[in-house]
């Protein structure tokens, strides 16, 4: 009797476990909010021109779309390549997008949220 107790408050803590698990993942994800998220400064196309290096060797030109979350605080996460030019232009695009400096994060009905963006990293050849 005892080993079925014990194994009934086990299972109810995994179950427990679980449940709070998924209710703090379940963090919802907006793609487009009533303010959106503002780079700081200058233009975010300019920031991607001023850093954006070619990789070794490469000169093609070309865009590598990024996908990316603003989280509340402005900071970017979840960074992935929806669009890939090749493999090292694609990792540079990634440094580049995951490097930027925060930003206002985008604000629902008065509070800040994450919010998917997508941007393109373009390479193309200095004049």
């Amino acid at each position: 009797m005892r080993y079925l107790l014990l194994l009934g408050f086990l299972a109810f803590g995994i179950k427990g476990m679980a449940q709070s698990r998924v209710s703090v993942e379940n963090v919802k994800v907006y793609s487009f909010v009533e303010k959106m998220p503002v780079f700081p400064g200058d233009t975010l196309e300019r920031y991607v021109q001023q850093n954006v290096h070619y990789p070794e060797g490469g000169r093609k030109e070309g865009a590598t779309w990024v996908r990316f979350i603003v989280n509340t605080d402005g900071s970017i996460s979840d960074a992935e390549i929806t669009k890939a030019m090749g493999k090292e232009y694609d990792a540079e695009a990634l440094r580049v997008v995951r490097a930027m400096p925060k930003r206002q994060p985008g604000m629902q009905n008065g509070t800040a949220v994450k919010v998917w963006m997508k941007v393109p990293v373009k390479f193309k050849q200095k004049n």
